[in-house]
């Protein structure tokens, strides 16, 4: 659910990745080339319930503006890119911007920043995410039912 696209968005390619925020968060991590034409950078938290939900969506032109992306020709490039380097990079939640360090050897010679916004979330989006998160906390509790009741029949 919380992976949701506009309508209009056509994911040509995707990256995921699973990092931690300055503040311990965990959050899952998507580099998407939309239309052919955008690159969009989504934040959803995984440990928090209703989530937050970051985004930063360019074009290259916006992107290009940073002199570190001027050497791109094309999103998939910039894509590949920071693929190479998001790992290794810090999400600040509080001034929500990821650092991106760009290294030459041990040497840093560049400190890359993108600000990424957090997404308001509409109230059926929370309702579905609290109702989704109940579910699994009932589903876990029979679960644990059935264990117990398991372990009694056993002695």
């Amino acid at each position: 659910m919380d992976e949701e696209n506009n309508l209009n968005d056509i994911i040509i390619t995707e990256k995921k990745y699973n990092i931690k925020t300055d503040k311990n968060n965990e959050m899952k991590l998507y580099l998407r080339n939309i239309n052919n034409e955008k690159l969009s950078i989504n934040l959803f938290s995984i440990n928090q319930t209703p989530s937050k939900k970051y985004e930063c969506k360019c074009n290259l032109a916006e992107f290009q503006r940073n002199r570190f992306f001027k050497i791109f020709n094309n999103i998939e490039e910039i894509i590949r890119e920071l693929d190479n380097k998001v790992m290794k990079s810090v999400f600040m939640e509080e001034t929500n911007l990821i650092i991106i360090d760009i290294q030459i050897g041990l040497t840093v010679i560049n400190e890359i920043l993108i600000e990424i916004k957090e997404k308001e979330k509409n109230k059926d989006e929370i309702i579905n995410e609290l109702k989704l998160e109940n579910n699994k906390l009932k589903e876990k509790i029979e679960q644990l039912k059935n264990e117990y009741e398991d372990k009694l029949i056993k002695k």
